[in-house]
């Protein structure tokens, strides 16, 4: 045989380096998926609210919801079911500054941006809603993510 048809113990280790590379940077993305945002007014008087929200830096939402007083709106999923990083927010009345949100460990992450009398207010939601009825409103995702994640890592608080 000649010497170029043998694979030379370098090119092999050097290959195998390579793959374990690229193995390890697959494994360490841990996709995110933001299943629900929503927006709640708490002061006595109408708001509106312009909603942004990005995934992997691409803006793929950008609206403005009016809630009455007291009022609640949940932000249709018009995102990626799948992303490394969300970044949500928002601003009131056409101000100028955006509060924001970033979510980026993994999981189903549920969100959720309270309007008060001292500004915005970012949080995970806490429902007082039974489990299974907010399970009907978060958005639908494939079937096969909770397939390869497994079930109980949706975020509640």
């Amino acid at each position: 045989m000649s010497k170029d048809t043998w694979i030379t113990r370098r090119s092999l280790l050097a290959a195998g380096a390579i793959g374990v590379l690229g193995l390890s940077a697959v494994s360490a993305y841990n996709p995110t998926t933001l299943r629900y945002l929503a927006i709640e007014n708490h002061t006595d008087r109408r708001e509106t609210l312009d909603v942004r929200v990005l995934a992997d830096g691409d803006v793929v939402v950008e609206q403005s919801l009016t809630l009455p007083e007291e009022g609640y709106e949940r932000v249709p999923c018009e995102w990626p079911s799948r992303a490394g990083t969300y970044r949500y927010g928002g601003r009131l009345n056409d101000e100028s500054e955006w509060t924001e949100g970033t979510v980026s460990d993994g999981g189903n992450v549920l969100r959720l941006i309270r309007i008060t009398d001292a500004g915005l207010e970012i949080s995970r939601p806490r429902p007082q809603q039974d489990p299974e009825e907010l399970e009907q409103d978060l958005c639908e995702i494939p079937w096969w993510i909770d397939e390869v994640r497994g079930s109980g890592n949706t975020q509640y608080s």
